[in-house]
């Protein structure tokens, strides 16, 4: 955040959507996304300025895409799952830190500009998840997605 500035750090909240995303795609069980952000969230830990804060963000970041999965029970995983998903943990996520981090003393072009693109990099987010990973199935690399699992085709 203090690279990038408060508006272009809140944008990569769709970078952090896709590792969320990406591990319950890809594992398809009951706990994934909150094992899989806890483990990045370890991982960070030694090297984020935020600290221990930056292990808790990716822990509350699975704990919310886990709850869309559970919600589900764990059936859906089409590629409107994966956006909705991405954008509605992705506004949680920036309304969670908006008054404290003084998002809403900016002007309010600045505001619809940052919501309209962290909206932008979720929506992003969720569709590589998709891509990505029904690419990796295709070449052969993930072998537990197969093709009666929702998989989106591009051609």
């Amino acid at each position: 955040g203090a690279a990038l500035g408060p508006i272009a750090a809140r944008t990569l909240i769709g970078v952090v959507m896709f590792t969320a995303l990406f591990i319950p795609y890809v594992v398809r069980k009951p706990g994934a996304a909150l094992f899989g952000m806890l483990v990045v969230g370890l991982v960070q830990l030694p090297f984020s300025p935020d600290g221990i804060g930056s292990l808790i963000v990716n822990v509350l970041y699975g704990l919310f895409v886990e709850a869309a999965f559970f919600i589900t029970r764990y059936k859906r995983y089409s590629l409107l799952m994966m956006i909705s998903t991405a954008c509605i943990v992705g506004a949680i996520g920036l309304g969670i830190g908006y008054i404290p981090s003084g998002l809403h003393e900016f002007a309010v072009s600045a505001q619809i500009t940052l919501w309209i693109l962290v909206m932008g990099s979720c929506i992003l987010g969720g569709w590589l998840v998709t891509v990505l990973a029904n690419a990796l199935t295709r070449s052969g690399l993930l072998s537990n997605l197969n093709s009666e699992d929702e998989e989106i085709v591009l051609e």
